[in-house]
């Protein structure tokens, strides 16, 4: 089992007894506004069916399908991480490529997920994948979003970032996912110390930057995770970002 997987399963069982607190109307009324940003809730008598809508060709039938067909809500933190994408990704040699979208549909379970990619010239050079996760409460009758998640890939095995700006990145997605700015600096001057007393080269494939837990801090409602991957050469491969129930 991948040490991401392992992580993230060690979480969600920590905090099997407040789940029924996330599937009730109103959760969100105590919460900040920053935080109430990155929720959606909503009624629901039903689940989700089973659908595949794969290779969808742009981003107002993915909309449709998942606001007019779903009912469902897509927070601001989509479109943040859509700007700081397309904003912070692109160089003067790589531009982007395609963007794909799919929604897949899974009885209680609905998931909403865009693909950028980047290549210089023919060549791919990064993947960035964003996906919002959505669940059905039938005791309840809602809908609500559980998840987000973003990652961003490097493709060619010896590559980096292009614009080697994984520091920035991390303060940029930091700030759109509502983590302080004293937590973020906290978080990278830790894995940078980390980095630099490494007596050999580092293979997590899996290893956190930023993790802030809900109700630890009384203006976060949600858990937050900002990660990075390597390789087994030591070469950074994905920088990985979570906001959870």
């Amino acid at each position: 089992m991948s040490k991401r997987k392992s992580m993230m399963g060690i979480l969600t069982l920590m905090l099997l007894f407040v789940f029924s607190g996330c599937s009730k109307a109103g959760r969100y009324d105590d919460f900040t506004k920053e935080e109430q940003a990155l929720s959606f809730q909503t009624k629901r008598k039903q689940t989700f069916g089973n659908s595949d809508y794969s290779k969808i060709a742009t981003e107002k039938e993915a909309f449709q399908l998942v606001e007019e067909k779903y009912k469902l809500g897509i927070p601001a933190y989509y479109e943040e991480t859509k700007e700081l994408i397309a904003n912070e990704i692109p160089s003067d040699t790589v531009k982007p490529g395609e963007t794909l979208y799919a929604v897949f549909a899974r009885n209680k379970e609905l998931n909403f997920q865009t693909r950028y990619t980047f290549y210089k010239e023919e060549e791919l050079q990064v993947v960035s994948e964003v996906s919002l996760n959505y669940e059905y409460s039938e005791e309840n009758n809602l809908a609500y979003l559980r998840s987000q998640t973003v990652s961003i890939k490097i493709a060619p095995v010896n590559g980096g970032l292009p614009n080697d700006n994984l520091n920035r990145l991390v303060e940029k997605i930091g700030t759109n996912m509502n983590i302080s700015n004293e937590k973020i600096m906290s978080g990278l001057a830790g894995y940078e110390k980390q980095v630099k007393e490494s007596t050999s080269p580092i293979t997590e494939e899996f290893l956190p930057i930023i993790t802030s837990q809900k109700r630890a801090n009384k203006n976060e409602a949600f858990n937050k995770l900002i990660a990075v991957g390597y390789d087994t050469n030591g070469t950074v491969r994905e920088l990985y970002a979570e906001i959870s129930e």
